[in-house]
């Protein structure tokens, strides 16, 4: 399991009962920390992603139910993605949501409009 934070969050991690708090307020807009978890929920590596952001926000259709800052699928330009919403509030299967940014084969989507 992965999970990934941008600017203006708070990344506070608890492992072994040990409070780990990470400052991401200097990240520039196109950077996250993504934090990868073994399969006992145990953090194993936190890394700094550069992501592709898109000029303009782009159109697309969840596939899938995603949860606020899950992950889920989408239609985009053809294609079905996996995508990661940056939005605080879910994500239902046949809304549109804005594509606002790439890293690797992963989009990063928010809804575009609420429900």
């Amino acid at each position: 399991m992965n999970k990934v934070f941008g600017k203006g969050a708070l990344a506070t991690n608890f492992m072994q009962h040990e409070p780990i708090v990470f400052d991401v307020s200097r990240l520039r807009d196109d950077e996250r920390l993504e934090f990868k978890y073994d399969h006992n929920n145990q953090l194993i590596a936190v890394q700094k992603i550069k992501l592709s952001l898109l000029k303009e926000p782009i159109e697309g259709l969840a596939e899938t139910d995603i949860s606020a800052g899950g992950s889920g699928r989408i239609f985009y330009q053809g294609s079905s993605w996996k995508a990661r919403s940056e939005a605080d509030v879910p994500i239902i299967a046949g809304q549109i949501v804005l594509v606002k940014a790439r890293y690797e084969l992963t989009l990063f989507v928010v809804p575009a409009y609420s429900l």
